[in-house]
């Protein structure tokens, strides 16, 4: 049992536990609105930033490699002391005081700021290294080691990126071609073990490596769907902004007027524009005036509080804020709240004058039951709008239907 305890040493050390936090919320309009708390999950480090170079997509890469060397040192120093408790003083572990000693200096490096790339590096050749010490010990291609051989190019291309993986997997077939031409030429000791020992250190070994390898394609597949729920919040996201574009808003209001339309319940929407924006964005610069857009679409978002309501920019200095079950005072209420909240930001616009930016907004609203398409709802909401501004900007203007106009 002294070389099935190796063994297990061995397999047991490339095995990690790692928490994919996938993004899901039930509506995708909340998941907009709340696009801007989601974290960077390809890391900070600027070679994690090249999504071609890791599959590390959802799993932050300086967390995996830290928990792969403490997981790795720490069932190593298990494992070998119960194998040198057994075998006996006369049988020292050598190959797992070699794995040891590397994992506790990569894990200072680590705490010490070390790159995470260079620590993969790390424990890919501290395993590299066991591998290839286990398999001259343990009778070479009639020992269970060889069989732990795919661990290594798996576990680079998982730690470090898909080059990586490469050259570790040509690296072990060319260690595995020496350690076969010394096998033949009979330097490869033969294994001391019984014939009963190695069959089940070749079953360890070989229900590790398929456990590790599923663990693999299981993490991979977690970070390929986070990627793809993360690009398809950032196709319908407006990048200056960070909150919906204009393709998603418009798609959200015809949702929510077919939804409208079944439930009967009341859709409102508000159309609002920077008044003067192109003064503002001309005396002060480009830099300024997409700061000022910033600033604009936050104080509407701030005033749009529900998770069901949606706010998006419409374009330039337009924004748009559906209003699903929410009557025209409620959603005259949300506007004004909206237009003093862009004031409150105290944006002059220019230098040294009293004079704020501020936001004209048109507001309707409509029974579900009323509404024929979203052309007329905008319709309406754009109208107020420059009604608004005619009268002066500044204000909040309600166009109703004629239903509901008094």
């Amino acid at each position: 049992m002294q070389t099935s305890i190796a063994v297990l040493a061995n397999a047991t050390s490339t095995m990690t536990q790692s928490g994919i936090d996938l993004y899901r919320e039930k509506r995708l309009g909340w998941r907009l609105y709340r696009l801007a708390k989601i974290p960077d999950v390809l890391g900070t480090e600027g070679s994690d930033k090249v999504a071609g170079e890791s599959v590390l997509l959802a799993v932050d890469r300086r967390s995996l490699v830290r928990t792969t060397n403490l997981v790795v040192t720490v069932l190593v120093v298990i494992l070998s002391a119960l194998k040198w408790s057994i075998a006996g003083s006369g049988f020292l572990p050598i190959g797992g005081i070699i794995i040891t000693l590397l994992g506790v200096c990569n894990g200072i490096y680590l705490a010490r700021g070390g790159a995470s790339r260079v620590a993969a590096r790390f424990i890919v050749l501290a395993l590299s290294l066991g591998m290839v010490y286990g398999s001259f010990t343990t009778g070479g291609f009639g020992g269970p080691i060889v069989l732990l051989a795919p661990v290594i190019p798996v576990l680079s291309f998982l730690l470090i990126g898909p080059r990586a993986g490469w050259v570790a997997a040509f690296a072990t077939a060319l260690g595995l071609l020496v350690v076969l031409t010394l096998h033949l030429f009979d330097v490869v000791p033969p294994s001391p073990q019984t014939e009963q020992n190695l069959i089940i250190g070749r079953f360890i070994a070989l229900a590790t490596s398929g456990v590790f390898v599923t663990w693999v394609i299981w993490a991979f597949a977690a970070s390929a769907a986070a990627l793809g729920q993360r690009n398809k919040l950032l196709a319908n996201t407006d990048h200056l902004t960070g909150i919906a574009n204009r393709r998603f808003s418009e798609n959200f209001l015809k949702q929510e007027i077919l939804r409208a339309r079944r439930s009967g319940e009341v859709l409102s929407l508000i159309i609002a524009d920077v008044d003067n924006f192109k003064r503002y964005n001309d005396v002060n610069g480009h830099q300024a005036g997409d700061k000022c857009l910033q600033r604009a679409a936050g104080a509407i978002k701030r005033s749009a509080r529900r998770p069901a309501d949606m706010v998006g920019r419409f374009g330039g200095e337009e924004f748009i804020a559906v209003l699903p079950n929410t009557d025209p005072d409620g959603a005259f209420a949300i506007a004004e709240c909206m237009r003093q909240a862009l004031l409150d930001e105290h944006m002059p616009y220019e230098p040294g004058k009293p004079e704020i930016v501020s936001m004209t907004l048109g507001v309707t609203s409509f029974p579900g039951k009323e509404i024929d398409a979203i052309s007329g709802m905008v319709r309406l909401a754009d109208r107020a709008l420059y009604q608004g501004k005619e009268q002066g900007r500044n204000r909040v203007v309600m166009n109703l239907p004629l239903s509901h106009s008094p």
